[in-house]
Formats: structure tokens, sequence, C-alpha cells
């Protein structure tokens, strides 16, 4: 059971009741009165129960909601110089007290589902107060048990199983690009028949040792990049990450992303990181073309990791 269908029944009960007229929800700056509402809102009829919420506790699976119910009606002193001016008080406090055991009663008894209704420690305080109302009535402290084990199964999160942890292999640096295993960024990952979703995560520390952008060629595509493929002989660009090929301060590239892949037969489908530059026609074919920096020992890798997830 939910936080709003216990709100919900609490209403119910004081729609069905014979003597409560009006039910409210909220933080005593919402409660309402006779006195404050125009021609065109609705008035607010008594007696009125209102619910005023108050912490909520978890204890292992089970939750308990806490709530101070009031319930309250118009009062007015009697008249005349016989007769005793708390009685009316007096009166709607007792009935008050009366109408919150009423509403306990059905809690507990009429519904047997899971709700537990707290019927010890339950604390009554009678009360009048001058708003733009003078009302009085009873509070009372309200905690209902509601069983609500956590479940990881029906949390709403993807359920992330690590296929491959590539990590870095530094043996791969200096760069060297007459040489694929030199040119590799990680080893590679193979991808199974089935089509699945997989998250990939790539942090990626190393330095470049000098120039590798083209300062003659504004063109985006001699940009110096990080370059995820999926098949080595007819790749189909996965991601670029372009990194700066001018400076020679360590840098990082860093990623995380999902995309559904799966092996298409006969070719060998495997995932490779490495670096290069895009040219014009990765965008415009199925089969781009990523050339290798050119520069032997130009890009020392520093460290990081690169892993494979796979949804579970």
């Amino acid at each position: 059971m939910t936080y709003k269908e216990i709100i919900n029944r609490f209403r119910t009960i004081t729609e069905n009741h014979l003597m409560l007229e009006d039910f409210g929800y909220g933080d005593l700056s919402d409660l309402k009165y006779v006195s404050q509402l125009g021609n065109d809102e609705k008035r607010v009829s008594y007696p009125y129960l209102y619910l005023l919420p108050s912490s909520s506790t978890r204890n292992g699976p089970v939750m308990e909601y806490s709530f101070n119910m009031i319930v309250m009606d118009m009062a007015r002193p009697e008249d005349g110089p016989d007769t005793d001016q708390y009685d009316n008080y007096i009166t709607i406090q007792s009935q008050s007290q009366q109408y919150i055991d009423d509403v306990l009663a059905q809690l507990y008894y009429f519904y047997k589902d899971q709700p537990e209704v707290e019927l010890t420690g339950i604390t009554y305080t009678p009360f009048k107060e001058k708003y733009q109302d003078v009302v009085c009535g009873m509070t009372a402290t309200i905690t209902i048990a509601v069983p609500t084990p956590l479940n990881e199964c029906i949390a709403p999160f993807n359920n992330w199983v690590l296929a491959e942890d590539l990590g870095i292999d530094l043996g791969l640096s200096p760069y060297n690009s007459n040489n694929a295993g030199t040119r590799a960024v990680c080893g590679r990952y193979e991808i199974p028949e089935a089509p699945a979703l997989y998250k990939i995560e790539l942090d990626v520390d190393f330095r470049v040792l000098y120039d590798l952008a083209e300062p003659t060629a504004p063109s985006p595509y001699n940009i110096p990049k990080l370059v995820i493929l999926q098949d080595a002989d007819f790749p189909r660009l996965i991601r670029e990450l372009p990194f700066d090929g001018t400076t020679r301060d360590p840098q990082k590239v860093k990623t995380t992303f999902v995309i559904e892949l799966k092996d298409v037969a006969p070719d060998n489908n495997e995932l490779s990181f490495g670096w290069g530059y895009t040219t014009a026609n990765a965008y415009e074919s199925s089969s781009p073309q990523v050339f290798p920096v050119e520069n032997t020992d130009s890009i020392e890798v520093l460290g990081g990791n690169v892993s494979i997830y796979k949804l579970g």
C-alpha cells in the first residue's frame, strides 16, 4: 500500500462517517476556515477532520507513517447567567475524541489488508483556537505500519553486469602507427551474436609528445581523436572523442554511453579502441575511414580503464 492510498483511506472513512462533514490534508498553513473563504470558494463544513503529516520511519521491511489527526468544530460559549460558558467547548472536544475513535476502529477492524494501525501510544490533545473561526476539538497522533520491504528487482534501474574489464595496457605505449597493437588504447572486446544493450565506460589518461594537429587544415577531420570502432575490417564508427594534439600537458578522455550491439556474420565484430583521425566519409558511409596518427612515439598512455557492461 502506498502513502497516497493511506491518505485516501482516511478520506473515504471521513466521507462515510455520518457526523464528520469535511476532510483536509496538508500543513497547518493549508488549513481553511469558513470565514476565510469567499463566495466562489468551497466552504469548509464542520465537524472537520484534518490530517497533518508527521515524520515517517523505516524499520527494516516496515514503513511507519505518522500523522496528527485533528477533528474540530465551530465553538461558541453558551449564553445566559446559569449556563457553563465552557460547556460547549468541552462537549465538542468530547465528541471529537469519539469521532477519532470511530476512525481508528474503522482503520483497524474494517480493513483486513497489510496496514497495521498501532493502537498503543496514541496521545489525545484537546484544543481551542481562535483563527478566523473559533474552533475546538481534539488532536490524536496516529501511526500506521505498512510492510514495505526494499526490492531491488522492481526498482527502476538498469541492471548492468560487467562483461569485461579491458583496463589499459601501458605496454602499448609509446604509440607506434606502424603496428595495430600499438595504435590501440586497450584490448578488444568480442561482441556476441545476440543483440544486447551495452554500457561502455572509458577513462584514459595520456600525454601528447609533439604536435598532431594539422595547422594548415582547419577541417574537423584533421583533429586527433580516440575512436571506438565495431569490426576492424569494415569498421563502423561508434564514437570519436577529440583531444588536443598541441598541448604537452596530461589529458583525459572520458565518456560513458549505452549502445545496442551484435555480431554480424561473417565479419569479426569486435570493439576496438585506438588513436586516429576520421575522414569526411565517416559521416557519409557505413564504412568510415579512420586513419592512424602517423607520428611514431607521439602518444604516451599514462593510465586509465575501459569497462564493458552488459544489460542483465
